[in-house]
Parts: C-alpha cells; structure tokens; sequence
C-alpha cells in the first residue's frame, strides 16, 4: 500500500463538497440563536456560553461529526460506483479509484475508519446530551449506508435531503437546546433542496455513463426535459420559500439579503438550459457551482439569522 499525501485524502474525501453538509448545521445553529433572542433570560454571553436553553459547543462537535461522515459517505458512495462500473476513466470528476490514485481496498477501509470516528463521536455526543440524538445518529448514517442503493433506484435525492439537511437540523436542534421543535424546517427546508440539486446536477452530468451501467438515476427515470424543470425547481423554490416565511414573521425580514443568491442561481439556470443545446458536456461543472449557491445561499440566511438575533438582543436591553 503507497503512502498518499493529504492533497490525495482530500480528492479521496471530496473535499470541495463539505459545505453541502455543513451549511445546514450552521444556518440551523444561526436559526436558534435567532429564536432563543425571544427568551427573557437571552444574555450577551449567548455566542459563548448558554444562552436561554441554547448551548453553542455541542453545535460545533456536530458540526464535526457531519463533516466526518460525509467524508465518509463520499468514500462509501465511490467504493459501489467502481465497483458497479458507474464511475469509469470516462466519469468526470471521479478520480480517486478510476485514475488509480488509491486502490478499491483503501477507499473502503477509509469509508469504514470515517464511520466508526463519526459513530463514535456520535455515542459520545448523544450520552451527554439524550437518547433522541442517538436515533437521529442512527438515521444519518442509515441513509448513508442505503444511499448507493437508493441512488440506483432514482431515490437518493431522498437519501441526502434527509442524510443532509433534516437530520442534521434537528440533531442540531437537540444537541444545542435538548428539544426538538418543527420551525427547524422553516430555513432548513430551502437548505436542504439546494443540497439535493447539486446531487442532480451530478446525476444529470452522468446521464450518458450511468445508462450504460443499468442504474436508474431520477434524470434517467423522468428524461433529460423533466430533469432541467427538476434542478429549475430546486434552484428557484429555496428563495421564495424564504421570501413567504418572511412576510409570515416564521424568519426574520433580514432573511431577504437571501436574494443576492440569485446571481450565481441565475447563472447555473443558465447553464442547465444550455444543456438542450450544446449538450450533458455544457453542465460539467454544474455540480460545482450549485455547491457555490448554496454556500453563498446558507451563508447570507445563516448571517441575517444572527444579525436579527443580535439587532433583537440590542434592541430589547
């Protein structure tokens, strides 16, 4: 077995993608703060410290742990799709097996370590904290696990929504405030769609690819027209779900800054479109930029959560 140099880790691990899971923690986390301005006992420690029921640090270790295992789900995933023959020398963007960088053994001993350093984690987290962040533990990496057979089914999309949006939200609801409450969804929900379309716009790429390996993704299950409205969808829902959840008083008016998402949004619509004519080669990188959005998306939801939070907090002392 060669040594490999943490560059080489990193392409393994997927790197680039981590903001996928992460962003759900921290607009979850940004979402509380807003909410717990409201309790009466809210102090100026709150960032710190415990703020009304609302503790930051077990946020931060799952923060971690989310990391950890979509790393690991990364390497899972690879390990199926090589070995299935979905991922070839042709596959744009796979490289860790199908350039010969590591060999099938090492990604799957890779994917097994990250399971059990986030399962671990994990246990750890869910004895300090209560039994419900134990079984939301087990559905994350339950979707995990199942997520290769699903994806081959036209139903890993569902997988990651809940793997990578849902779960993570409320376990980070529990572990910060020892409750689950279902407002979590109102700037989860927008998240997590965002998410799921940089899935399809994968999926999407590697229409061609994985029809030659008998794999049912959703763009192969519904045709390239209804995948194009799908990612459309998925794009455009996120910003006006925020937009009603304003004007309904569910988040915060400075959720709006939102909008300034909508100029790599527009972009990336752009480039699906583009697909009918010039080709699956044209959204090569769609997958990439969608990754941006929602970064970019979570990012300014997450910073007008805390802004309102702290705005509300100066106002009321």
């Amino acid at each position: 077995m060669k040594k490999h140099n943490i560059k080489e880790w990193m392409i393994a691990a997927r790197a680039w993608s981590f903001p996928a899971s992460a962003m759900p923690v921290i607009v979850s986390m940004a979402y509380i703060y807003w909410a717990y301005m409201d309790n009466a006992h809210a102090t100026a420690d709150s960032i710190t410290g415990n703020t009304g029921g609302f503790t930051l640090w077990p946020g931060a270790a799952a923060l971690v742990l989310i990391i950890i295992l979509h790393a690991a789900g990364n390497a899972w995933s690879d390990w199926f799709d090589f070995r299935k023959g979905v991922d070839t020398k042709d596959t744009y963007g796979a490289t860790s097996l199908t350039g010969g960088i590591f060999t099938p053994k090492e990604i799957m001993a890779m994917a097994v370590v990250l399971i059990c350093m986030s399962a671990a984690g994990g246990i750890a987290l869910a004895v300090w904290a209560g039994m419900p962040l134990f079984w939301i533990g087990i559905g994350g990496i339950v979707c995990l696990l199942i997520y290769p057979l699903l994806k081959y089914h036209a139903a890993g999309d569902m997988a990651i929504f809940l793997a990578f949006g849902i779960l993570p939200a409320f376990g980070t609801e529990y572990v910060t405030t020892r409750s689950l409450n279902p407002d979590i969804l109102w700037p989860i929900i927008p998240v997590s769609l965002i998410t799921v379309a940089i899935l399809h716009a994968n999926n999407t790429r590697d229409t061609g690819s994985d029809t030659g390996s008998n794999i049912r993704t959703i763009p192969i299950a519904f045709g390239p027209k209804t995948a194009r409205c799908i990612y459309y969808a998925e794009i455009i829902f996120p910003f006006l779900w925020v937009a009603a959840c304003s004007a309904a008083g569910l988040l915060p008016l400075w959720a709006l800054i939102t909008i300034a998402a909508a100029i790599p949004a527009a972009k990336a619509i752009r480039t699906m479109s583009g697909s009918r004519t010039a080709g699956l080669s044209h959204i090569r990188n769609l997958d990439a930029m969608t990754a941006r959005i929602q970064t970019v998306f979570s990012l300014l939801l997450a910073a007008s959560l805390v802004s309102a939070g702290l705005f509300q907090n100066c106002w009321t002392i």
